[in-house]
């Protein structure tokens, strides 16, 4: 029984970690790509609201990554 609670254990580590990254993609990389290239976008967003927003998705990132870290720490010898 420990084996399968391991694996399933890892599996939701790994799911909470994806959920993690596709934060930092959403949240920072393409409204960042999106200010950069000047995005045809009918709302332009300022400097401070990209920053803002961005350190918003990089917490969420970042508690996200620690609740994968604690579910790993529940694995059995």
């Amino acid at each position: 029984m420990g084996i399968i609670w391991n694996e399933q254990t890892k599996l939701l580590a790994n799911s909470i970690a994806t959920v993690a990254n596709g934060c930092i993609t959403i949240g920072v990389l393409a409204p960042l790509a999106a200010f950069i290239y000047s995005s045809a976008s009918p709302v332009a967003i300022s400097k401070g609201t990209l920053i803002l927003g961005s350190l918003g998705w990089v917490a969420a990132w970042g508690f996200l990554q620690f609740a994968a870290r604690r579910v790993l720490s529940d694995l059995r010898e």
